[in-house]
């Protein structure tokens, strides 16, 4: 009698939760506001735009 296979289970997160978690770590997003500015009006920050 066969035993049954263990099955495995393979998730592709692609590199985005990579990249995502990097930017998180240098704190990308605080410094580019920093250097570039928000302006009163703006919904997202020019930080939050290029972590998109």
């Amino acid at each position: 009698m066969k035993e049954p296979k263990e099955t495995i289970k393979i998730l592709d997160i692609d590199h985005l939760g990579i990249v995502a978690g990097i930017i998180d770590e240098m704190e990308l997003v605080e410094e580019v506001n920093k250097i570039v500015g928000i302006k009163v009006k703006e919904t997202l920050s020019p930080g939050q735009v290029m972590n998109l």
